[in-house]
């Protein structure tokens, strides 16, 4: 027996059927803003027309009851005020009467006027022409009810019978002719409006094809900052987004070439370790790797009596491996800093001083420490010990000091500060750092690291005070 088959596999595969919902807003998303703007507009005085269409047609409606209905009124305040005039003549006078009365009415825009109906008249005629199907049926007056006066001719016992009708079609007409003209002039004023909208949003969008166009080159780094080449015309907030984007090409500009002269101090930095390194090894460990080795030749060369000379020779080679030992640890504290997860922010630095004040004695150095900001992380601290220690190396070498003092504190429980301070000679904190160097460019991009903030002030003469001010954020 064959397995039934599921009705779900009859279905067409949902995911081959294209899903017509996202279809619209993935359209509208690919539409420029001055479109979709106009289409709003559009819309919106669309539905404006529509209302104003029928509140007319429901004018149009009530004005076409009220003539009609007094029309009727007055042709049967007529009829009744005719046949109280005719009452004791002779038939033949009646009826002639009656006639002309009815001829009276034959022309009346508002009424059907019969006397003795049995065939099809006017009252029975077609719409008039030009009137819409939809209009004539929502405008058309209600069914008002006919009016019927059956008179007996006093001499031949004759029945005449005059039938007034509302006939609304002559109205309906002039209705039309008005709505349809109000309706234009809406429609005209509304795609009037939405062109001018359309205009002045497009001219005042112009400009942004050329602002994607600078940007697109500024991220590329094909455009210099020049506000020549800003788009000029546009709506205010176009300009002024003009300028901003001309101030972000500046600034791109000069990030560009900050970060490449940062580069470039990398690089030198990096020979500069390496030359030190080379030097020390050269002339600190060299030197000594050499009198270690003379001292051992001339260990070799000595009799077995000379055992005073050689002990003094012995303690000479142990000075020479100490102080290989001294460099060596220098050179390694320099290039890596003692581990801050061991030692702590504090640790760190503390032993960073007193190497300092080692290799710098002419120079005394005061230190005041907060304990609480060994609680700032690793990562940070790091940052931090590299600013002390890089404000510190200017001050051994360019400074001339005589006194430098060192403060770490927590100020209102939010932020730390590290001040440096020296009486050195001073500088020109104006001139451009390409003229000094570029060891505060490295500290301002470790502040930056940190969120912080770093001030150098200094004049010539005056010493320096550098400060950074870092968010506590453990």
């Amino acid at each position: 027996m064959n397995a039934p088959v599921r009705a779900s596999s009859l279905s067409p595969d949902p995911v081959a059927v294209p899903a017509a919902g996202p279809a619209l807003p993935a359209l509208l998303g690919k539409l420029e803003l001055r479109w979709r703007l106009s289409l709003a507009i559009g819309l919106l005085l669309t539905a404006a027309l529509a209302v104003a269409a029928m509140v007319a047609v429901h004018s149009a409606r009530v004005a076409v009851e009220r003539e009609v209905d007094t029309s009727l009124r007055s042709a049967q305040s007529s009829l009744a005020l005719t046949l109280s005039l005719l009452e004791g003549r002779d038939d033949a006078t009646i009826e002639r009467a009656l006639r002309d009365w009815v001829a009276g009415y034959s022309a009346a825009r508002h009424l059907c006027v019969e006397l003795d109906p049995g065939s099809a008249r006017r009252c029975t005629g077609a719409m008039p022409y030009g009137v819409p199907q939809w209009f004539a049926r929502d405008a058309e007056a209600g069914d008002e009810p006919a009016i019927r006066r059956e008179i007996v001719l006093p001499g031949s016992a004759r029945v005449l019978r005059v039938h007034l009708a509302a006939d609304p079609r002559d109205e309906l007409r002039e209705a039309w002719t008005d709505l349809r003209s109000f309706l234009l002039l809406i429609a005209g004023l509304a795609f009037a409006v939405n062109l001018c909208a359309f205009l002045t949003i497009s001219y005042g969008l112009r400009p942004l094809q050329a602002l994607v166009r600078r940007m697109d080159r500024i991220g590329r780094g094909q455009e210099a900052a020049s506000a020549e080449d800003a788009p000029r015309g546009g709506a205010p907030e176009v300009r002024v987004l003009s300028q901003g984007l001309t101030e972000l090409a500046r600034r791109v500009a000069q990030a560009r070439d900050q970060v490449r002269d940062l580069h470039v101090r990398n690089l030198e930095l990096q020979e500069e370790e390496r030359g030190m390194v080379a030097r020390e090894l050269h002339d600190e460990i060299g030197q000594h790797v050499t009198a270690i080795e003379m001292e051992a030749i001339r260990i070799g060369r000595l009799a077995p009596q000379d055992q005073p000379q050689r002990e003094a020779r012995i303690q000479q080679l142990r000075k020479s491996i100490a102080r290989i030992h001294h460099v060596s640890r220098r050179i390694v504290q320099r290039l890596r800093p003692p581990s801050i997860d061991r030692l702590g922010l504090v640790g760190a630095l503390d032993g960073l001083f007193d190497r300092w004040r080692e290799d710098h004695p002419e120079i005394a150095l005061s230190v005041e420490i907060d304990p609480r900001c060994d609680a700032l992380a690793e990562s940070r601290a790091l940052h931090l010990y590299r600013i002390a220690q890089e404000s510190l190396t200017n001050v051994a070498r360019h400074a001339g000091a005589q006194r430098a003092a060192v403060e770490l504190r927590v100020e209102r429980e939010r932020e730390l500060v590290l001040r440096v301070v020296d009486d050195g000679r001073g500088f020109d904190a104006a001139t451009p750092s390409r003229t000094r160097g570029y060891g505060i460019d490295g500290m301002r991009e470790r502040a930056e690291a940190l969120r912080g903030r770093l001030e150098v002030q200094s004049r010539p003469g005056a010493g320096t005070r550098v400060q950074l001010r870092v968010p506590r954020l453990g």
